[in-house]
């Protein structure tokens, strides 16, 4: 099965649309809006297709994405575990610890992504400390949240 995926280079989001994505997603949410712009100025918009797999369970990763519209499955081992939509980010975790992929997302729509590279994230977070302790807060309140969560789960 062939899988298309079409680049938008003609820049139907603005800056400003970019900067109103990112500040609604909870990885950025406390970030400064001069940080979103910063962030916003590295992201490329994509288009992908139903069926496109943005992920691979142990494959390293260097890109992670901000879904804006369309759905994605999480399979992890064969099974999917979660379905991702607008508002999800999808690879974050190996962006910025460099370890394997956790799991395979695969599109079960046409999707519209933002698209960020660890090398640009790496650069953005050594010119801006108070970007990379925003962050880190933001991470550390999700482990938070997962260790507050029942052992069956």
């Amino acid at each position: 099965m062939t899988v298309s995926v079409v680049v938008s280079t003609l820049g139907r989001w603005g800056q400003a649309r970019k900067i109103e994505i990112l500040g609604h997603i909870e990885l950025f949410a406390d970030c400064s809006k001069h940080q979103l712009a910063q962030v916003a100025a590295m992201t490329v918009q994509l288009h992908l297709s139903e069926g496109a797999v943005l992920t691979r369970q142990g494959r390293s990763g260097g890109l992670a994405y901000v879904v804006e519209q369309g759905t994605a499955d999480v399979v992890r081992h064969g099974a999917v575990v979660a379905t991702l939509g607008p508002g999800s980010v999808i690879g974050e975790l190996s962006l910025l610890d460099g370890k394997p992929r956790s799991a395979t997302v695969k599109a079960t729509s046409p999707m519209d992504v933002l698209e960020v590279s660890g090398e640009d994230l790496a650069k953005l977070l050594a010119k801006m400390p108070s970007f990379r302790r925003k962050l880190l807060e933001t991470l550390s309140r999700r482990v938070r949240r997962m260790d507050a969560l029942p052992e069956a789960l």
